[in-house]
């Protein structure tokens, strides 16, 4: 009581049971620019939609402590803008030959466009919005962080040492 927050609603039984897996959602945006910049693992109780994900499939990087995996921040490498990553609509994918999704990961999901006044959007700016004035979805930014966890390929922070070494080699040119 006399707190706020919140609490993650899990999905109906029926659907869990039939599921490899559900994840928490959540994409934390960066307040001065509105990317969704890191890596989020959720916790050991709500993995993050990414991290159940890898860990279906297997991906070396789930076996390691989520714990102390995280507390070094990782960012999210983003391999292009709106289209990187191939997406259909739902009439598009019932039109698909019957072996078209296998063998792929498929995530579903995106709400509208449209939205009404202070509702939250499932779209972000990329990195690159500012030039080509295209957001991502929320499927999109989790298919990017997915692929980062499977391949290893986030972004973190140089070494103290290095970030000297690399200033100072700047300045010198």
């Amino acid at each position: 009581p006399g707190f706020s927050g919140r609490q993650p609603i899990p999905p109906l039984e029926v659907f869990v049971r039939s599921a490899a897996g559900w994840g928490l959602h959540n994409l934390e945006a960066d307040a001065a620019d509105g990317v969704v910049g890191h890596l989020f693992p959720g916790t050991d109780a709500d993995p993050s939609l990414p991290w159940v994900a890898a860990a279906f499939l297997k991906a070396p990087v789930t076996s390691l402590d989520r714990e102390a995996f995280f507390k070094r921040t990782r960012w999210m490498r983003y391999y292009g803008d709106s289209g990187a990553l191939p997406g259909l609509n739902y009439a598009s994918a019932l039109q698909q030959p019957p072996a078209f999704f296998r063998d792929k990961i498929v995530f579903i999901g995106g709400k509208p466009r449209v939205q009404f006044m202070h509702e939250e959007t499932d779209e972000f700016p990329g990195p690159l919005t500012r030039w080509t004035g295209e957001h991502l979805s929320g499927m999109d930014i989790h298919a990017t962080a997915l692929l980062n966890l499977i391949h290893r390929d986030w972004l973190t922070r140089l070494s103290r040492r290095a970030e000297t070494l690399l200033v100072c080699l700047a300045a010198g040119v």
